[in-house]
């Protein structure tokens, strides 16, 4: 049987502050309680500092796609996520990730959508 410290919860938050705070209230909290905890964010997002509250260790950022109505980045978007979803489905398997919490944001759908493929609640 695994102990808490062989399996990983991961956070995914992203786009706002509304999003990122909350994951990092959570984040903390499960770290406090000896949860090995993973914080997923996108590139974009790396210019939030309260982002620095975050093990580097467990920080992990990602290219998560946004919608467009821009018909380019729109006929973009479903290689754009894939290659989103497949990034994390790497992780979740490296990090021998057991829950995943999206937060909200567009950070949150290609991870959510990786964990329900994966059947990773």
């Amino acid at each position: 049987m695994k102990s808490m410290n062989d399996i990983s919860v991961l956070i995914v938050a992203g786009g706002t502050g509304g999003h990122i705070s909350p994951g990092l209230a959570l984040y903390e909290a499960f770290r406090e309680a000896g949860v090995n905890t993973l914080f997923l964010s996108g590139k974009r997002d790396a210019r939030f500092s309260s982002l620095d509250d975050v093990a580097p260790e467990d920080l992990h950022l990602y290219r998560a796609p946004s919608f467009s109505k821009s018909p380019v980045r729109l006929a973009m978007f479903p290689a754009a996520f894939a290659s989103a979803l497949l990034s994390v489905r790497k992780l979740i398997r490296k990090e021998n990730v057991r829950a995943v919490i999206g937060m909200g944001g567009y950070v949150s759908a290609p991870a959510l959508a990786a964990a329900k493929l994966m059947k990773v609640p």
